[in-house]
């Protein structure tokens, strides 16, 4: 399945230029030399040929079909062959943040089909295996913002993890089984506000393919919504107990608030993150 907003067009190129611009056929043709005789008045036709050539259009002008996203502010081509090995091409657009933005305004709720570990990781794969990994709900509404993210590995067959910064209380977010991992959110690194504000969208952490472990003693379906209610009341409950942090709770002091991980103290905070969010919670459904 390719992205709806997923174009073809035909375009035009100089072999003989030093940078490779693409330019489609449809539009104003009436000062393009390339395709008529005039192109024997090109600088860089002259740079590039010992000899005058007798043709009614430039011998390195060439023609190639290219895809662009229809959605985009601007137009950029890429060449088909190239185009087929993008996102845009497979399962992969339905996280790219110009189509969320244009189908889920302000950002979207948790899909359907969601596998979710112990340390609130998700994993959305897709029936042809292709997968997306990020951090839940439960976790966005905790931290609020984060600082800093940072990614402990980017490529291969191997465990995606990343490291979430807040206020100076640094965690490892391991996700429980390893997949082939080929792209990371690097956007995340400069502007890790998505992170929390669209979790399940543009703020995702890995992407790659399955392997066959990759949803071994995960949750979903009920289960899983049974299990985020219970956390949800466990963190409520423990953030009751802690040493009356100005901001932790509502109001009402029922739920806790969102975002109150930062108004905790350093060990407060670092205690949360380790009973609801730490490192060695990855691996309870691998034992």
């Amino acid at each position: 399945m390719t992205c709806p907003f997923l174009l073809a067009a035909q375009v035009r190129s100089c072999s003989a230029a030093p940078m490779r611009k693409l330019i489609t056929h449809v539009g104003d043709a009436r000062d393009e030399k390339c395709s008529s005789p005039g192109f024997a008045t090109c600088r860089v036709y002259s740079d590039n040929s010992v000899m005058p050539v007798d043709a009614a259009q430039c011998p390195y002008l060439t023609e190639s079909m290219a895809q662009y996203c229809g959605a985009a502010a601007t137009a950029k081509f890429v060449p088909y062959h190239e185009g087929m090995m993008s996102r845009c091409a497979d399962e992969g657009y339905r996280f790219c943040d110009v189509y969320l933005s244009l189908q889920h305004p302000g950002g979207r709720k948790a899909p359907a089909g969601l596998y979710y570990a112990p340390n609130h990781m998700w994993l959305d794969m897709t029936e042809s295996g292709m997968c997306h990994i990020g951090i839940d709900a439960l976790l966005a509404q905790v931290v609020g913002t984060v600082d800093h993210i940072d990614f402990l590995m980017q490529k291969g067959n191997t465990r995606p993890a990343a490291t979430l910064t807040q206020n100076g209380v640094t965690w490892v977010m391991p996700f429980p089984n390893a997949m082939a991992i080929e792209r990371t959110n690097l956007y995340l690194r400069s502007n890790p506000l998505p992170l929390t504000t669209d979790c399940y969208g543009t703020g995702w952490l890995f992407a790659g393919h399955a392997t066959e472990e990759v949803t071994r003693g995960l949750i979903r379906g009920d289960e899983a919504a049974a299990w985020l209610a219970s956390e949800a009341q466990r963190i409520t409950e423990q953030v009751h107990v802690l040493s009356g942090s100005e901001g932790a709770t509502m109001n009402d002091g029922g739920t806790f608030a969102p975002g109150f991980l930062a108004h905790l103290a350093p060990q407060e905070a670092l205690s949360i993150v380790h009973e609801f969010f730490g490192s060695h919670l990855a691996w309870k459904g691998r034992l």
